[in-house]
């Protein structure tokens, strides 16, 4: 065994080395480096912008279709704001987006997805990485733990909010009754509520049909509620990306999943969600009837494919992409031709 002098003389040089290390990074960092540095400590110590990086990461570059894409992207912007950590010139160019990126989706969105890759190349390693594998192994043999996120979202301390798979695990492990409702919960969100449909397909036209995931929701608990309907309810908005709030007896035991507040006032939400018809106050459906707000009731379900339905709203969107019968870039797409 090494003698208490010989560790703190090997303490010490330690200390030494990392301090000769971090002045030869520093001295050898690029202007380019030195200026992505200078954004990730802006983004840093804007907590609101941490939040809306990490759903542009997580849920604008997702899909496959531009135009889904740019409108999720906009929807982002739109309801968190433009984060404030970028340089003036990306500022000017996120705040103009909405003015030009539906008309030239085409082209907006494939340069926004190059630039997120760029800036996040030297912080995000690809998955499929030879070299990442055998790293990982080196940590835990030396007795470190390492959280590895597959999504490629910015790792951002124990404070931030957990992402969406992360409670979706938590609730399964509270309440494993749940799994199946889950799963069927986060298949039919990816397949058909965070897609968009064109069933027709017409030579010069999109006919779109889509869902928007109800902004403002508050899942309303009853002393009836049983734990499989709370975390059901809990479990599909989350996977359908819901602002979601709870209320109710019972609501702060739930409270690492959504926002608890002190009731369901129906002028402070888009749609109330309760577990049944019978638990629903009068009183709160006279309001909301005044206030035009939905209150679904109906007995929550494990299928994804209805129970998403009461997390949503449709759309369906018209769009003639010809002009005077001319194509323009999309001549070439395989379409259903006149009648």
């Amino acid at each position: 065994m090494k003698s208490i002098g010989e560790t703190k003389r090997l303490a010490k040089r330690a200390i030494e080395v990392a301090r000769e290390l971090q002045t030869r990074a520093t001295a050898i960092q690029t202007a380019e480096e030195r200026r992505q540095l200078a954004e990730l400590d802006g983004m840093l110590q804007r907590p609101d912008d941490k939040v809306t990086v990490t759903q542009l990461t997580d849920q604008a570059f997702r899909p496959e279709s531009a135009r889904r894409g740019i409108d999720q992207f906009l929807h982002i912007l739109e309801t968190r704001g433009v984060p404030q950590f970028f340089p003036w010139l990306d500022r000017l160019a996120l705040a103009a987006l909405p003015f030009f990126g539906r008309l030239f989706a085409g082209i907006a969105f494939p340069l926004a997805k190059q630039k997120m890759r760029r800036e996040s190349s030297r912080v995000i390693l690809p998955a499929e990485d030879p070299l990442l594998e055998p790293h990982l192994h080196r940590r835990r043999e030396a007795g470190l733990r390492v959280n590895v996120n597959i999504l490629g979202e910015a790792l951002l301390g124990e404070d931030e909010p957990a992402s969406p798979q992360c409670l979706l695990n938590a609730l399964a492990k509270r309440v494993p009754s749940i799994e199946p409702a889950l799963r069927s919960y986060t298949q039919h969100a990816h397949d058909e509520f965070h897609a968009e449909h064109d069933h027709l397909r017409l030579l010069g036209q999109d006919n779109l049909r889509r869902y928007r995931p109800i902004h403002r929701l508050c899942i309303c608990l009853h002393e009836d509620d049983s734990d499989h309907e709370i975390a059901a309810r809990l479990g599909a908005a989350i996977a359908i990306g819901c602002t979601a709030s709870i209320t109710g007896p019972g609501a702060e035991e739930w409270s690492e999943f959504a926002e608890v507040v002190a009731g369901p006032d129906p002028n402070q939400f888009d749609r109330l969600r309760y577990a049944a018809p019978s638990r629903v106050p009068e009183a709160i459906r006279r309001v909301a009837n005044e206030a035009c707000v939905y209150i679904a009731d109906t007995p929550v379900l494990n299928e994804g494919r209805l129970e998403l339905l009461w997390y949503t709203e449709e759309q369906s969107l018209s769009h003639d992409y010809h002009r005077y019968g001319n194509l323009g870039a999309r001549a070439n797409e395989k379409r259903n031709g006149p009648v």
